[in-house]
């Protein structure tokens, strides 16, 4: 990782020339030379060759040089907090405890410890940031001088393990794995349609010598289907 870019010595304070300093300003942001050295208000038949002139100065170098690392350093500076950011929100949502939302209160009636919802506005900010979803029901339970309205809290906490993957991400604590996949399947060949054998036939393998091949004695009609059998067999292979 590269580290924070370093301020170069003296520069700081803009130049006593106003024009001298806009031509700086103008450098460091990215400007070519010729047309900062225009817009800073010079004019020359030949800006590259002024602007380069001006660029050879100890002081306008210098200037250009502190103005572009504090360039990179805002930049820097920015993202560190923007990193940061992200990296709190996806911690709030990953490590949201509800148990936190909730208190120890006393049972009026038997005086027993029971556990008590905390009013949304006393929640702890981590949990606030977890929270996906809030609807507030309201309605009156009982009758006549008994009726009293009850209020019910629903809400839902945005899911924990894909935040937690996002945080891990964030972190670079995801490695690489090696994954050995094995393919198993089946290939399915054209089916061979091959003729019954007459009398005349001869069947050729190549593992057949000539003399078993002239001593092949053709079986007859009846025994086709076993001898086509017996050649697909064959040619396949065993299985």
């Amino acid at each position: 990782m590269q580290g924070p870019p370093v301020a170069p010595d003296g520069a700081a304070d803009p130049l006593p020339n106003p024009r001298h300093e806009a031509f700086c300003r103008l450098v460091a942001s990215g400007m070519g030379h010729a047309q900062a050295y225009r817009e800073a208000g010079y004019g020359s038949r030949t800006p590259d060759a002024a602007a380069a002139q001006l660029l050879r100065s100890a002081s306008i170098a210098a200037r250009v040089a502190y103005l572009e690392y504090d360039k990179l350093a805002t930049a820097r500076a920015a993202s560190l907090v923007d990193s940061h950011r992200i990296q709190q929100e996806l911690e709030c949502l990953a490590t949201a405890d509800l148990t936190e939302a909730f208190e120890e209160a006393v049972d009026p009636h038997d005086g027993t410890i029971v556990p008590r919802m905390k009013p949304l506005t006393r929640w702890p900010t981590p949990l606030k940031r977890a929270l996906h979803k809030v609807k507030v029901r309201r309605y009156l339970e009982g009758m006549g001088e008994n009726a009293r309205e009850v209020e019910v809290l629903e809400f839902q906490l945005t899911p924990k393990v894909p935040a937690i993957h996002e945080l891990r991400a964030h972190l670079g604590l995801l490695k690489p794995r090696d994954v050995n996949v094995t393919v198993r399947g089946v290939i399915a060949l054209p089916v061979m349609q091959v003729p019954a054998p007459t009398m005349a036939d001869r069947v050729i393998d190549g593992d057949v010598s000539e003399a078993e091949v002239a001593q092949v004695v053709v079986p007859p009609r009846e025994k086709a289907e076993q001898a086509r059998r017996a050649l697909l067999a064959r040619i396949e292979g065993p299985r």
